[in-house]
């Protein structure tokens, strides 16, 4: 009878750790203090792909300069006509792609591993680029890019 309970016990446990203890809901946070700058770059929703678990976003370089991004995004809500921070915490690699001048890529963005599910709402996803060769006015420092998209 013991080992049936402890069993049952360990199980238990074994699924909560499995599926973790997450939010249930999203925290709004403060204000954004993101500005979005049109340098050339975009990022775009490809078409039919949203879910509440993610969506294939494509991130396009009109540019005649590559750029390098990574892994890491932000997602913000839009409340009370401003965009709004949603707090988490969250990890990501640390790594660096290179897209080419006048390339694109799609993006399979999985939102549901760090921000659980979002609830119906007005959302964008924020992603930083830098420049690979910073020569020019137009080509100096990090930038970021967004694309708005709508849960229903």
């Amino acid at each position: 009878m013991k080992k049936a309970i402890l069993t049952i016990v360990l199980c238990g446990v074994m699924v909560l750790g499995i599926t973790g203890c997450g939010k249930e809901k999203i925290e709004v946070g403060d204000k954004s203090d993101k500005v979005i700058e049109d340098k050339g770059v975009s990022l775009t929703i490809k078409e039919n792909t949203i879910t509440k678990d993610g969506a294939t976003f494509i991130l396009s370089n009109n540019t005649d300069n590559s750029i390098i991004y990574g892994e890491y995004f932000e997602i913000e809500t839009y409340k009370n006509n401003e965009w709004h921070v949603i707090n988490l915490e969250a990890s990501f690699t640390d790594i660096g792609y290179t897209l080419s001048a006048h390339d694109s890529k799609e993006l399979d963005i999985n939102w549901k591993n760090t921000y659980v599910n979002l609830d119906s709402g007005k959302y964008r996803l924020i992603k930083k680029a830098t420049f690979e060769n910073q020569t020019g006015e137009n080509y100096k420092g990090s930038f970021y890019i967004s694309a708005e998209f709508e849960i229903k």
